[in-house]
């Protein structure tokens, strides 16, 4: 790349939020481990400051969380006039909370509870053994604590910023609609405090604002185990757990920043981060596409980078670029369209993705005018007068392969 990318380290202590709406979810606040007990009693959450989902004495939730080194804490209050229960336990007709949450990778955790009422015991609905959960009634309404074991999320790791999914209080009124009448409560994020502290010094590091960021993924970027948070945005690229790093990236502008996504290449479960940038000099600017993988040590490294599109004055050449299916046009021996069973089971090992480029569209250059030699950084963009129209290319962990005419492409 033209540029030099700056990479920055920060690291950052605990810092301790309450539990405020954030990004469409709440902040769970950091706690020593043993702070709570289990018992369906709300004395241990009393400095603790809810999140608040409607309101009134009828159909409103107060939400808290909390977390430790080894697990999560939930705790839910219910305004509720009318618990509506039946010693059937029908779910969907009956008062429930129910909670789904993830860590981005993995089958969810989803489980939900009746709570008790009156001559009716609680029931829990496909609740795992390993979840502590206690309930009690009020005078209007319920309360509901729980504590789940982190490491009994599928894909945990102390890397994880947030869990993603849902805690909801499902009210019914009308059991016979076999339905809820309102649903409140949190859908969104599960941020944890220290988490939240490390996204706030990245903004600030960066100068980034909410507006300006173009990419917010959590997915498994990097040689270790567990999920980052990677964000795109301006002329930066960030990777966040506990703590940061982030590039500058190889443009002038933040509008120079023409896309950014995440991509599983080879279905193996680690994602690249895929750029189309514009840069500038030499009196025109070309546009490149860029695969970046993390490092073990948080940096970036583009595994490939490709030309596709050139312009200088008037004049300018176009490539198109698509992720199509791994291995669809690379003729390569032993894929299947079968839909047996050793069909299905090739088709699952050709999961992923690769690149195909193909001559676009092209305007006041020709073959006795176009006189660039080729870019030294990245791979030349295909033109319409080479033999070449085509290229495919593949990747196999962070190594780029491929560069070859695609095959089986429509007429």
């Amino acid at each position: 790349m033209r540029n030099r990318a700056v990479i920055i380290l920060a690291s950052l202590s605990t810092l301790c939020i309450g539990g405020a709406a954030h990004a469409k979810g709440v902040v769970c606040e950091r706690v020593q481990e043993d702070m709570f007990e289990v018992d369906g009693m709300s004395d241990d959450w009393q400095s603790f400051k809810p999140t608040h989902f409607g309101s009134g004495s009828d159909a409103a939730v107060e939400l808290r969380c909390a977390y430790d080194a080894k697990k999560l804490y939930v705790a839910l209050t219910a305004n509720d006039e009318r618990i509506v229960r039946t010693k059937k336990g029908r779910a969907m007709s009956e008062d429930r909370v129910s909670l789904s949450l993830s860590s981005g990778t993995g089958k969810p955790l989803r489980f939900a509870v009746l709570p008790g009422a009156q001559h009716v015991p609680r029931k829990g609905i496909k609740i795992p053994s390993f979840v502590e959960l206690e309930d009690s009634r009020r005078a209007k309404g319920f309360f509901v604590e729980l504590s789940i074991p982190m490491r009994k999320i599928a894909g945990w790791s102390a890397t994880l910023p947030y869990l993603a999914g849902a805690i909801e209080f499902h009210d019914v009124d009308l059991p016979s609609d076999d339905k809820a009448q309102s649903v409140l409560g949190m859908k969104g994020k599960l941020h944890f405090s220290e988490a939240v502290a490390t996204y706030k010094s990245f903004m600030q590091t960066t100068g980034l604002k909410n507006r300006d960021v173009r990419l917010d993924k959590l997915v498994d970027v990097d040689p270790g185990a567990g999920a980052e948070r990677i964000i795109v945005g301006g002329k930066v690229m960030g990777v966040l757990s506990t703590s940061f790093t982030y590039m500058g990236l190889p443009i002038a502008n933040p509008s120079d920043l023409i896309s950014a996504r995440v991509v599983d290449f080879d279905g193996g479960g680690r994602y690249a981060v895929l750029t189309e940038l514009r840069q500038h000099g030499n009196g025109g600017s070309r546009d490149v596409l860029v695969v970046w993988f993390a490092k073990g040590d948080g940096s970036f490294q583009p595994a490939l980078t490709v030309e596709t599109r050139k312009q200088r004055g008037d004049a300018s050449i176009q490539n198109t670029w698509a992720l199509v299916s791994r291995g669809q046009h690379r003729g390569e021996p032993g894929r299947s369209k079968k839909r047996g069973k050793r069909g299905r089971k090739r088709a699952k090992a050709q999961l992923g993705f690769d690149l195909l480029f193909q001559v676009g569209e092209v305007a006041g250059f020709d073959k006795s005018n176009f006189r660039e030699a080729p870019a030294p950084d990245a791979k030349g963009i295909l033109l319409p007068w080479s033999e070449q129209q085509s290229a495919v290319y593949y990747l196999e962990g962070s190594i780029a392969y491929g560069g070859d005419a695609a095959t089986d492409l429509p007429e």
